[in-house]
């Protein structure tokens, strides 16, 4: 029991090592953007910036299983109030343009794009599942205009929807990671006549973002426009599902 505990101790740790190097990889890589519909090139850097091989994260992932752990791909989860860029850091780390950004309506489903590289794609080829169906295939534009069609029907009902909206990227040139975009979260308004209503839904937003963030092989990444980051409301959310706030 003791040599199992171990080994699953190693396997988190490993696990977690491959996630930051490709999240590490993949945020360099977006900053080179030269086309307007993927935002990376993938220039060769330095050694340190090299992600880890497809293969290497496959066998993990199966070591993982094999292990009793959650078999996931490296995940990112992404938290933050409404408009502090979590859509937009999305497109960059999967370098498409495929989130609801600047739209009116704010996101009340989260969005789960999970990048997997296929040699047999030398481009981007994007599939969509809605509500739990299989995957079809479909385009950036199409999934763009089916989340803020989604986000915008939850806002005129006042709810929000646990399920994810699913969508796969197969390319040869893709980097095994999961990004997930999550509800904005957001402190209820002083206004009476609004308190109420602005409460419940700041309560239901910060329900689905603990239930993405509580895995813990999961990485969290917090954006948020402040100058204390001991003091924000992202880290205080986070801390319930991680108080250590070491991933």
């Amino acid at each position: 029991t003791s040599h199992k505990s171990k080994r699953q101790d190693s396997a988190r740790y490993t696990i977690r090592i491959l996630t930051a190097a490709t999240l590490l990889h993949t945020t360099i890589a977006a900053k080179h953007n030269t086309n307007p519909n993927i935002h990376s090139s993938y220039h060769t850097y330095d050694d340190i910036t090299t992600p880890p091989a497809p293969q290497s994260l496959s066998a993990l992932i199966n070591l993982a299983a094999k292990l009793e752990l959650p078999a996931e791909p490296p995940t990112v989860v992404l938290v933050g109030h409404r408009n502090d860029g979590k859509s937009a850091l999305l497109d960059a780390l999967t370098n498409l343009r495929i989130a609801s950004v600047g739209s009116t309506a704010s996101t009340r489903r989260p969005l789960r794009v999970h990048m997997m590289r296929s040699d047999d794609h030398s481009s981007p080829a994007l599939f969509l599942s809605r509500d739990g169906e299989p995957f079809e295939p479909t385009t950036a534009d199409e999934i763009r205009a089916y989340v803020e069609s989604e986000n915008a029907r939850l806002a005129e009902r006042r709810e929000y929807d646990e399920m994810d909206i699913r969508v796969r990227v197969l390319w040869r040139e893709a980097e095994e990671l999961v990004v997930i975009d999550t509800p904005g979260l957001f402190s209820p308004a002083i206004d009476r006549h609004a308190e109420e209503d602005l409460s419940a839904a700041a309560q239901a937003a910060e329900r689905l973002v603990l239930a993405q963030a509580e895995s813990p092989q999961r990485l969290i990444v917090c954006l948020e426009d402040t100058a204390d980051w001991a003091h924000t409301d992202s880290l205080s959310v986070v801390r319930r599902v991680h108080p250590q706030l070491r991933r």
